[in-house]
């Protein structure tokens, strides 16, 4: 079973018991341990609030996650579009060189339509706070992963 340690109104660290055993087991009376239901899965440092109501039911409260600012979101912008220019890149040079392209021209012309909707995020009318992020072509989607997210600096 999964238990919460609640300090201070927090949830302040998790335990796994095996199946039938009391946390008390672990801890005998240290801490406030409350059991945490499997679709429950708060981390710690989310800085979620925990309080009990009077029936003793514990409540749990997600945090409010603050809208990303203006920045964050040319940010996120920015290397969704540098996650792609190496295909962009490739595709001119294998061009200009006269070989064949890797990418069919209907793929690229995706690819090109897809970095101008990025490039257009800043006209939607919730941005930067509600963003609609455009999905990558198909013929590209399997070919960006995560690795190809450069990590942004840390300070702008």
């Amino acid at each position: 079973m999964k238990y919460a340690r609640i300090q201070d109104g927090r949830i302040f660290e998790f335990f796994n018991t095996e199946d039938g055993v009391d946390i008390k087991f672990y801890f005998g009376d240290y801490g406030v341990w409350v059991p945490v239901n499997a679709k429950l899965k708060p981390q710690p440092e989310q800085n979620w609030s925990a309080h009990q109501d009077e029936g003793g039911t514990w409540h749990f409260t997600v945090p409010e996650i603050p809208a990303p600012t203006e920045v964050e979101s040319r940010w996120q912008r920015y290397a969704l579009l540098r996650a792609t220019d190496w295909a962009v890149t490739r595709h001119r040079d294998q061009q200009s060189s006269g070989g064949a392209t890797a990418l069919s021209e209907e793929d690229y012309q995706g690819l090109l339509r897809y970095r101008q909707e990025l490039r257009d995020v800043t006209q939607q009318s919730g941005f930067p706070a509600e963003v609609l992020w455009p999905a990558p072509p198909s013929s590209m989607a399997a070919m960006l992963t995560q690795d190809q997210l450069r990590e942004l600096p840390a300070e702008v």
